[in-house]
């Protein structure tokens, strides 16, 4: 891959939830500003919190990313995210219907992936 190319997929990957440290590091390299960064931040935080992941693990995953978010920032957003799943998938789903979301998740994962 050549720079320009680089330099491309770099850009294209930030504008997605896909990725974490490494392409931070790497947009950082090619000057990419920090409010985009930011921007990525939250796309990532975002989808780990819909993926289950629990507050002290955002705000882990937040710190360790060295992007300049605060504490109160991420966890406004966990709360936020936190609620509109509870809104999207009432509490009353069952067993079958989380195994069939699951499924359905997975399937696509594994079509994004190639397989």
């Amino acid at each position: 891959m050549n720079e320009d190319e680089r330099r491309e997929y770099i850009l294209a990957r930030i504008k997605t939830s896909e990725g974490g440290n490494p392409t931070i590091k790497a947009a950082r390299e090619i000057n990419v500003p920090e409010s985009e960064l930011r921007e990525y931040v939250f796309r990532l935080l975002e989808k780990d919190t819909r993926e289950g992941y629990g507050l002290d693990t955002i705000l882990s995953i937040a710190k360790n990313s060295g992007v300049a978010v605060t504490p109160e920032e991420v966890t406004a957003l966990f709360k936020k995210t936190q609620a509109e799943m509870v809104a999207k998938n009432p509490s009353d789903e069952t067993p079958e219907k989380k195994a069939q979301r699951e499924a359905a998740w997975l399937e696509e994962m594994l079509k994004l992936c190639g397989r």
